[in-house]
């Protein structure tokens, strides 16, 4: 019976260490990334970008350092709306652009699902920094 009990103490310290561990693998944020020049609506470019850990295809698809995307976001607590980057001023969607980007999924504890358009890369790089790249 001793036996018995000692061996499911063991059993459930087990899985409370391992829980955690499994928990903390989950990547703080998942993003699908897509973009396309507004001229061809079905000309569609699209990666994901996962943060801590870091990884996703965009570093094997476009041969982008994830890692500092990651890094802006983590900075900015996953909240795109405090991404200033480039050293350029912040420039508002427009409603015709020459880019239409979309992002969806979450970044630290932030649901996030954009669609917009932008006049052109200097002004979607300068606002949303390293999550675009061309």
């Amino acid at each position: 019976m001793l036996r018995k009990l000692a061996g499911a103490l063991a059993a459930t310290a087990l899985l409370a260490v391992a829980a955690p561990a499994a928990a903390a693998s989950d990547p703080q944020a998942d993003l699908f990334v897509q973009w396309n020049p507004t001229s061809r609506p079905t000309e569609v470019y699209s990666y994901t970008i996962t943060c801590d850990p870091d990884g996703g295809t965009a570093e094997t698809d476009w041969y982008m350092d994830v890692w500092r995307a990651c890094d802006d976001l983590r900075q900015a607590g996953g909240d795109l709306d405090k991404l200033y980057n480039q050293g350029g001023a912040k420039c508002p969607p427009t409603t015709n652009g020459a880019l239409r980007t979309r992002i969806t999924g979450t970044a630290y504890g932030k649901t996030i699902n954009r669609d917009e358009q932008w006049s052109g890369w200097t002004c979607l790089r300068s606002t949303y920094g390293w999550l675009f790249i061309y």
